[in-house]
């Protein structure tokens, strides 16, 4: 009987060793979602449309606005890129990453025809949008298996801020629709 609960014991504790280790390196994924590949398409995203943002609006809040989040977005990619890199999580392209990018760049593609008076509405509501399955995304498929404690803790800032930045994009959305506002041009 003690060596049955002994032997029960040490398979139980190599499976947590093993699962410890692999989290430990970033092997686990999180909810079948490889997170270094998902997150750089996120960040690639908003970079690009503000990259576009500002050469093409003629709104200073715009592009000041756009200028910010291409500067965010760079340097939360480089930390993260960072971290990933000391946990053994790879960037590499996947299945689960392609729409993002699919759709990023058809966005881009999109706002670059747009008359320069559609413009600046159309890249907010796109950045809401993009901002929105970002959220969803962390929220529902990242963040919920994330057992590393620094990648999780970096996931949770990085979520803080896409919501952060949601809110600003959806006020500036709100006072470019009003008639009175001075972003109106």
């Amino acid at each position: 009987m003690l060596a049955r609960y002994r032997s029960k014991l040490l398979m139980v504790a190599a499976v947590c060793v093993s699962v410890w280790a692999c989290d430990q390196r970033g092997l686990l994924e999180t909810a079948g979602r490889p997170v270094g590949a998902t997150m750089n398409a996120i960040h690639d995203a908003e970079i690009q449309l503000g990259q576009l943002a500002r050469s093409r609006t003629r709104n200073p809040e715009v592009r000041e606005f756009a200028d910010k989040l291409v500067r965010q977005h760079s340097a939360m990619k480089a930390r993260q890129n960072t971290l990933f890199d000391q946990l053994g999580i790879a960037g590499v392209e996947d299945e689960p990453s392609l729409p993002l990018r699919s759709d990023a760049r058809a966005m881009v593609d999109d706002l670059s025809v747009r008359v320069r008076d559609d413009f600046d509405s159309e890249y907010l509501a796109d950045l809401v949008l993009v901002y929105q399955r970002a959220l969803n995304i962390l929220d529902n498929e990242i963040l919920p298996g994330q057992l590393h404690f620094d990648l999780r803790t970096e996931l949770l800032r990085t979520r803080d801020d896409f919501a952060g930045r949601l809110q600003e994009a959806s006020l500036l959305q709100s006072k470019l629709r009003s008639p009175q506002s001075s972003l109106r041009q």
